[in-house]
């Protein structure tokens, strides 16, 4: 979600409108998602032939499918709670997601910034600027979750009043996971630009989506919006700890490479 679109979930216009503002920022990243895979296509070459034509076209379906699964993810937990909870719950529970995914601003502009000098680095080269840019991801993000969860109480009842001051609660747990989840957008960013395998991202966002939707259906009928919040801060976890384990998994098959 961009700024402009984070701020104005913040605002205190009402439970409706918090959750309407959540399903349009995501159609807006969905937007910005599908307008950076085009891009990646295009930096792909011409294409010609029928065979690179397909190459593309399974380029671009790949990469836009796993940042829409990893949009979705981010959004699941508001869905399943509007189902499977009250009206007020989402209201409240919003708040706390839009200032929670603040903390994911840096680390999404961060990685886009070095898209083109991942894309035109060598493999090594690629790899060692990414695991620069996950120590500061989550070194800002970290800091970030420091202050708000420091803030949240007095902020939320100061900007919305005591009605929304269980939002505080709720974003102090998905703080938690939004730290782990942080590294998802530069490990993106290595394996789509610098390596060219979207797919490794979709096998990424499949369980990261799999996790939140399971967590979020087992605990938001006995637990409501704190199980959303318990639900999409497992899920964000689990993906960043996945991701964690693919980027490994890849540096160890570069060694590989390389003694051969």
């Amino acid at each position: 979600v961009g700024g402009g679109w984070a701020f104005l979930i913040l605002l205190p216009w009402g439970q409706d409108l918090g959750a309407l503002l959540l399903a349009l920022g995501a159609g807006r990243r969905l937007w910005g998602l599908l307008a950076v895979d085009a891009e990646s296509v295009r930096a792909l070459g011409s294409g010609r032939s029928a065979a690179s034509r397909t190459r593309q076209a399974l380029f671009a379906l790949r990469s836009a499918g796993a940042l829409c699964l990893t949009a979705l993810a981010a959004r699941v937990d508001v869905l399943l709670l509007g189902i499977l909870g009250t009206l007020s719950d989402v209201g409240v529970y919003s708040v706390a997601v839009g200032a929670s995914q603040i903390v994911w601003l840096a680390g999404e502009a961060i990685s886009v910034a070095v898209y083109g000098r991942l894309g035109r680095s060598s493999m090594a080269e690629a790899r060692r600027l990414t695991v620069r840019i996950i120590r500061l991801t989550v070194a800002v993000t970290a800091a970030q979750c420091v202050l708000l969860a420091a803030l949240d109480n007095p902020a939320v009842t100061f900007l919305f009043g005591d009605e929304y001051v269980d939002a505080a609660r709720y974003l102090q747990i998905l703080l938690l996971g939004s730290v782990v989840y942080c590294i998802i957008w530069p490990i993106s960013a290595y394996f789509i630009n610098a390596r060219g395998t979207p797919g490794v991202v979709l096998t990424i966002a499949g369980p990261n989506l799999a996790v939140c939707l399971g967590a979020c259906l087992l605990l938001i009928p006995a637990y409501g919006a704190t199980g959303a919040a318990l639900g999409s801060s497992l899920g964000y976890a689990a993906g960043g700890l996945l991701g964690a384990a693919r980027l490994m998994r890849d540096g160890r098959r570069l060694q590989a490479e390389t003694a051969t």
